[in-house]
């Protein structure tokens, strides 16, 4: 019977030691399927992850294409529009320009009666500051014309030469070195020298003028008109042309400036410029001030709307 007892003992222990090791074996083989299931789906999502980011950047790499397509088209676009208008400048310029005038060879001579102070400033000394005005009226910057050098019998034959300091709304100098501008008076009449329309800042800049530019006799009054002109401005292969036409006196005025009365005719003209492939339409209304120039120049658009204002308001 003893025996009988060790041996169902023993059976019951194997029993229990085979169930022991069943489950170590069953824990080692479900982590060991754990472990292999979450390696399996931690690559599934790497792969995932990496197609979604190839698919991102070869989405965005489509789009910056497109983009860079579309600029360089439109740069094309825009070149090939410039080289047009250059190209229309350039054949105006073989017409209109064919009888540009040569300002060391023209005869200013004119059949004028001078019967008073020419239409600009004559006397040495002079100082002129004129504000740029905003639509409110407001200065937005400044210039102060100085009248450097006198040569001739003034005021009805001399040349004029002087100088342009530009200043800021405040009227402080903005450090940059005076241009130097001329006009000459010739029998009364005032006639502005080439170089006047580039200035000292572009120099090298080719002036050609075709027609009878803008001359002011002192004699001027309502009714009188002048003669279209043009102006072709090369500068480093880019041209561009300005056409003056309509200019008549409209008006006489008296401007009060500084507690200065100005005697003034007002001209009128109808400008038309193309530069660089824009093209734009507008009206100049002047007031010219016997023994100042011009006072007061208001610009505007082909709509009536003015655009600047420039005037003088400081006379020393």
């Amino acid at each position: 019977m003893r025996n009988i007892l060790i041996m169902v003992a023993l059976l019951m222990m194997g029993s229990v030691a085979e169930l022991q090791a069943q489950g170590i074996i069953g824990r080692a083989v479900r982590r060991a399927a754990s472990n292999a299931i979450e390696r399996n789906v931690t690559k599934q999502v790497e792969k995932a992850v990496d197609k979604a980011v190839d698919e991102a950047f070869e989405e965005i790499e489509k789009d910056i294409e497109e983009e860079v397509e579309e600029i360089e088209k439109e740069i094309i676009e825009t070149a090939e529009e410039i080289e047009a208008v250059q190209e229309e400048i350039e054949n105006e310029e073989e017409t209109i320009f064919k009888d540009a005038v040569d300002f060391d060879e023209y005869d200013f001579s004119i059949d004028y009666e001078l019967v008073a102070d020419p239409f600009f400033g004559y006397k040495k000394g002079v100082k002129l500051t004129f504000a740029d005005l905003d639509k409110k009226g407001k200065p937005t910057a400044h210039t102060m014309n100085e009248i450097t050098k006198l040569e001739g019998e003034a005021p009805f034959n001399c040349t004029v030469e002087y100088t342009v300091t530009l200043l800021d709304d405040k009227k402080n100098s903005l450090g940059i070195t005076p241009m130097v501008q001329s006009y000459s008076i010739r029998n009364g009449i005032v006639t502005f020298d080439e170089n006047s329309f580039a200035g000292q800042m572009m120099q090298g800049m080719d002036v050609k003028i075709s027609g009878t530019l803008f001359r002011l006799p002192s004699n001027a009054k309502v009714g009188d008109t002048f003669e279209d002109y043009s102006i072709l401005l090369n500068m480093g292969g880019i041209k561009s042309t300005a056409h003056v036409t309509n200019i008549r006196v409209t008006a006489e005025e008296t401007l009060t400036i500084d507690g200065v009365d100005i005697e003034c005719v007002v001209v009128e003209n109808h400008t038309s410029t193309k530069a660089i492939g824009i093209k734009s339409e507008g009206t100049q209304k002047i007031w010219y001030g016997r023994g100042y120039g011009a006072v007061r120049t208001e610009t505007y658009d082909k709509k009536g709307k003015i655009l600047t204002t420039n005037a003088l308001v400081e006379i020393d």
